[in-house]
């Protein structure tokens, strides 16, 4: 009996090395998101990492946590995360960055978004807490894009917002810039799918242009609003340049890759110790204007040349 004891023991040393041997798996890191169109998912985020020498798989495991564009998941993704025990989250737009601190105070949460003036961060300089990331004031490019479709469509005399309530809080300051422009503005603010469409079949024939507002909802319903624009034959501004390119009149924004690339830097830097509390909130610094003359055509539009001269691209 003992020298089987002996022997059981002689074996378990044996093994318990090669048990030690055994490699941790790699930090998990989550992306927090309204449902993404590129091919393959998270793609951009993966080659924007491997600027920085990490690989999926080696270096980090990634998790897409998509919404599919219905803001109310988002609290439900957080959690889920949280569960996960996901070692760091790329939160992309206010409602997101929301959820996540909601859920959790100790998991570094690297954001896009107004990260400042709703809360999140105590300044730009020193966040705080466990959020840095990736400023954007997204009711300053509201103002900025009526401005922009005043100069598109000189003659207009009406336009409609279309905004997400959870990320631009109220309609006063567009609708003192529209009125110093020349616009009343019809506001329309929308929180799902089908509440973008209610909102377009009210301003269809109230107004010849839409200001559609800057949120991950309306950028994830991209597809969505353009098919809406075109059976209203109504123009609209848009905020990235992929919404131009699928049929917006116009973008005025940043840039999305821009974002993801910034992202991507803060999340290395917490992978290799950083504190994101510690990291100062950045902000883009390269606004695109995009004009789409296609569809400027099929609304029977002139573009001022002036404008067009201004455009960083023009799509024919």
């Amino acid at each position: 009996m003992n020298r089987r004891r002996l022997l059981a023991g002689a074996a378990a040393l044996c093994l318990s090395p090669v048990a030690l041997a055994q490699p941790a798996a790699p930090p998990l890191i989550g992306w927090l998101r309204t449902n993404a169109a590129e091919q393959p998912p998270g793609g951009s985020l993966r080659i924007a990492l491997a600027r920085h020498g990490l690989r999926d798989g080696r270096d980090y495991r990634l998790t897409l946590k998509n919404t599919g564009g219905d803001n109310a998941r988002f609290p439900a993704l957080a959690r889920e995360l949280v569960q996960e025990r996901a070692s760091l989250v790329i939160a992309f737009g206010s409602v997101a960055v929301r959820a996540m601190l909601a859920e959790t105070k100790d998991i570094p949460v690297v954001g896009t978004g107004d990260l400042v003036s709703l809360g999140f961060a105590q300044s730009t300089a020193r966040p705080g807490g466990n959020v840095t990331g990736v400023n954007i004031s997204a009711p300053e490019l509201d103002l900025k894009k009526l401005e922009v479709l005043r100069e598109l469509l000189p003659s207009a005399r009406s336009a409609a917002f279309v905004y997400d309530a959870s990320v631009t809080p109220d309609d006063v300051a567009p609708r003192a810039t529209a009125a110093k422009l020349g616009l009343m503005l019809d506001s329309h603010p929308v929180s799902n799918a089908a509440g973008i469409e209610a909102a377009f079949a009210r301003a269809a024939g109230r107004v010849a242009a839409i200001n559609v507002g800057n949120a991950p909802l309306l950028a994830q319903n991209r597809q969505f609003i353009v098919d809406l624009l075109r059976r209203h034959r109504l123009a609209g501004i848009c905020e990235w340049r992929e919404m131009a390119e699928a049929g917006c009149l116009a973008s005025y924004g940043f840039v999305l890759d821009d974002l993801v690339g910034l992202a991507a830097d803060y999340a290395a830097r917490v992978l290799r110790g950083a504190k994101a509390g510690d990291l100062p909130i950045i902000a883009p610094t390269r606004l695109q204007l995009v004009i789409n003359m296609k569809v400027a055509r099929e609304l029977g539009l002139t573009i001022p040349e002036a404008m067009l001269a201004r455009a960083d691209e023009v799509i024919e």
